[in-house]
């Protein structure tokens, strides 16, 4: 190399190579969040567990998001976004609100059968954040109002049927978790609900054991 000269210089990241290292990193610490809420436990997530678990320095973390509830809501409301864009997707040309509501109790009590690690994330999460629960029952409480406005069941206080069901069905998905329960739980905890709003047992057993229709693919649903 002649005298004076220098070694080039190496070009710059553009601007489309920094965006995906940086949604590389966004979604490591995502998937870090996950196995590490998988894990179980009784604690509140740390900052500190999920960057050792991505092999991240702490003070990456505050490059993506501001504080840990922020974190933990961008890991799982989405998984159970997803679950309800299926709901929603197969319950189309369901017009009875009630059983819309046994279809949603079982869906998620099921699914907690079929993937365990999205039902322990659920689990930890779900008392931390307020929005989980609220986005996760903006639906159930329509067909609640829908259900009492054409008589299906008896709501005097939807709020409070809000209630009872979510707590069921995450009573229902520890139980799961614990091994004490199956997919059976899903028809037997839905058919003791409408039940307790007022539907002849014999008819709440029938519609809460009926037929589930086919929820399409979560990569196939629009969240």
């Amino acid at each position: 190399m002649p005298r004076g000269s220098s070694a080039p210089r190496a070009a710059a990241p553009s601007s489309a190579q920094r965006h995906g290292k940086r949604a590389r990193t966004r979604q490591a610490l995502l998937e870090a969040t996950l196995r590490v809420l998988a894990r179980g436990g009784s604690g509140p997530v740390s900052i500190q567990e999920v960057t050792a678990e991505a092999g991240l320095a702490n003070g990456t973390f505050y490059n993506y998001f501001r504080t840990r509830e922020e974190l933990l809501e961008a890991t799982v409301v989405p998984l159970v976004q997803r679950l309800i864009g299926r709901l929603n997707a197969g319950a189309t040309t369901i017009q009875d609100p009630a059983q819309r509501l046994a279809l949603g109790v079982r869906a998620f009590i099921e699914h907690a059968v079929a993937d365990p690690t999205w039902a322990a994330a659920l689990l930890r999460i779900w008392g931390s954040t307020a929005s989980l629960p609220r986005r996760a029952g903006a639906g159930v409480l329509s067909d609640l109002h829908a259900a009492q406005k054409k008589r299906r069941l008896r709501i005097p206080d939807p709020g409070a049927a809000l209630d009872l069901i979510q707590g069921t069905v995450i009573a229902s998905i520890r139980s799961v978790i614990e091994g004490r329960a199956g997919t059976e739980r899903g028809p037997a905890i839905a058919a003791l609900l409408l039940r307790a709003f007022g539907m002849p047992a014999r008819e709440a057993d029938a519609l809460a054991n009926a037929d589930m229709p086919v929820l399409v693919p979560t990569e196939s649903v629009e969240t």
